[in-house]
């Protein structure tokens, strides 16, 4: 028996009472409702909650989880945290030659390398010249040891981590450890499609190309095939013929040496010879006697929290998580963030009870939430400081957003009044924020779906129309 509860006890929602029934009445009785997993909750700001509907059901929350790490990481490193890559050298130049490595020490950033590449190694190309390195006899070494070596949490789907979204995270990353593959379609649906370029180059990879042309319209329906650190991996599916060319993007299996490599190819173009290898340790830790040349930040925490809710980054997410593990556990692995995740939960009084956290970003199926803990996290958090950093990054309503909130809230009763994240997978989709009444009230909601085998239309619809009782 499913359980169903309203409350309208403040007074300024009272007369929304008969509006609440008639919804609930009309939603229980929905054939979705009773083949889906459905929930949702709304609280008001003092975390009563007005209305719900199996607010204590575990459900899988997607990309929702991405709001509890980044508020974790907001409190625990400061919304002015930047990352910081460093480019170090092992050994002093001597007349025009370096004797030992160059160095690219990574902390973790997600965002390191990503807009401009190239401009950061002519940068650094140019410092090396201003030391006189015309040679470099080690090696180029990309440096990751600031995480652990396992990138993907071990429950993400194989079907998952070779495509961009799930790249997993490194201490040393780069080019949000994604390219993109030009493919060249055929004349007719069924030929094989032929690979034009790969971005960011590199030798590092192997790809098999398996993708054939499939009919206009049909959409993306390709997938990268391969695990982290693998050399070869197999693009299956299909790709529509709406255009003579169609872009894919997987993820980088070994960004620390896809960097390494970038970096070296590079230098050589500059006219310094690099005699070395490039290379990728993740087990070797600065040491006091190398030498640093330059230092590239990271935007502060608050713009990343932004792109991570903005784009819904689950890079980004899991990088958090992994420097949460590092600062607050001394563990740069997944386990010492989750601890660092459940500690934080926990010290706002949140109450985890039907909840499981595999990662920081929700792309693993096997985490499980309740719209009512949620709710309550979004309670407590708008008490803190970094509230101010948080609250303005969510997706919103306001006019001429894309965001997927804006689509999905597209009402007119609506606009600018919905703040809040989404998650979708086929497995489920879910929204969680704040609700901003025309009295000044701001609530805090959130309404999950999981395995639905009809579209979510009508869940989405049926969402719109209950945020919109409780505007006026």
């Amino acid at each position: 028996m499913k359980a169903i509860f309203l409350g309208c006890c403040m007074s300024i929602f009272s007369c929304y009472a008969d509006k609440l029934d008639n919804f609930m009445e009309a939603f229980t009785a929905k054939p979705y409702t009773k083949q889906a997993r459905v929930a949702f909750c709304i609280a008001d700001s003092s975390g009563n909650i007005l209305a719900s509907y199996e607010e204590n059901r575990s459900m899988l929350p997607n990309s929702i989880c991405k709001l509890l790490t980044t508020a974790a990481a907001l409190e625990k490193l400061g919304s002015d945290f930047r990352f910081c890559t460093e480019l170090l050298l092992s050994a002093p130049a001597i007349e025009g030659s370096l004797e030992g490595d160059v160095i690219i020490y990574g902390d973790g950033d997600p965002s390191f390398a990503y807009q401009d590449y190239e401009k950061l190694f002519y940068r650094w190309a140019c410092i090396l010249k201003e030391k006189n390195i015309r040679c470099i006899k080690g090696n180029i070494v990309g440096n990751g040891s600031c995480f652990d070596t396992a990138m993907t949490p071990p429950s993400w789907l194989w079907e998952d981590v070779g495509n961009y979204y799930g790249a997993g995270a490194s201490g040393l990353n780069f080019h949000e450890n994604m390219y993109t593959v030009c493919l060249k379609l055929g004349s007719h649906v069924g030929d094989v499609t032929t690979i034009v370029s790969i971005h960011p180059p590199s030798s590092y990879v192997l790809l098999s190309n398996e993708v054939v042309s499939g009919p206009i319209g049909s959409g993306d329906r390709a997938s990268f095939f391969g695990g982290e650190y693998a050399k070869e991996f197999t693009l299956r599916g299909s790709v529509p013929l709406d255009h003579p060319t169609f872009t894919l993007k997987g993820s980088i299996s070994n960004p620390a040496l896809w960097c390494a490599r970038c970096f070296k190819d590079f230098l050589q173009r500059q006219g310094i010879e690099v005699r070395g290898e490039a290379v990728a340790v993740f087990d070797i830790k600065k040491e006091v006697s190398q030498l640093c040349i330059d230092k590239v930040y990271s935007a502060p925490l608050r713009d990343l929290v932004s792109s991570t809710h903005q784009r819904s980054m689950n890079l980004y997410a899991e990088c958090l998580l992994k420097k949460l593990g590092e600062v607050v556990e001394k563990q740069g692995n997944l386990q010492g963030g989750l601890r660092s995740l459940t500690k934080y939960l926990q010290s706002l009084s949140v109450s985890l009870q039907g909840c499981q956290f595999f990662d920081g970003s929700g792309l693993s199926t096997k985490n499980l939430i309740t719209a009512k803990m949620m709710v309550d996290f979004l309670s407590k958090l708008s008490s803190k400081d970094y509230f101010s950093s948080f609250f303005p990054s969510l997706p919103s309503t306001v006019p001429g957003s894309s965001s997927r909130v804006a689509r999905v809230f597209s009402s007119p009763k609506l606009q600018g009044r919905v703040h809040a994240k989404s998650g979708f997978s086929s497995q489920g989709e879910s929204f969680a924020g704040f609700l901003l009444t025309q009295k000044g009230e701001m609530l805090r909601f959130c309404c999950i779906a999981n395995h639905s085998l009809e579209t979510y239309s009508e869940w989405r619809k049926d969402m719109q129309t209950l945020l919109e009782l409780f505007v006026d």
